[in-house]
């Protein structure tokens, strides 16, 4: 029987999955995973806080120097999305 962690890790996964394909959707995935660590106990919460510190600011800092930053957002998508299973 599911339980209501695993239908909110199901919901957001599928969340992630929608907006995968564009790096314009970096900042509605960040907000996600803002509202993740903030819901999450251990050891979930650490895995999350480790993805926005790693992935999420080197996406970050690689793409304010302009242009695409198109691996480092599917690296990103991807650490947050193994965080998740």
């Amino acid at each position: 029987m599911p339980t209501e962690a695993n239908n909110a890790a199901g919901e957001t996964l599928q969340f992630i999955r929608e907006r995968r394909t564009q790096e314009g959707n970096f900042e509605a995935l960040q907000q996600r995973l803002e509202a993740e660590i903030a819901a999450a106990g251990e050891p979930l919460k650490s895995k999350l806080q480790s993805v926005q510190e790693k992935e999420g600011a080197n996406f970050l800092a690689l793409r304010q120097k302009g242009g695409s930053a198109w691996p480092e957002f599917e690296q990103f998508v991807t650490a947050f999305e193994r965080a998740l299973l």
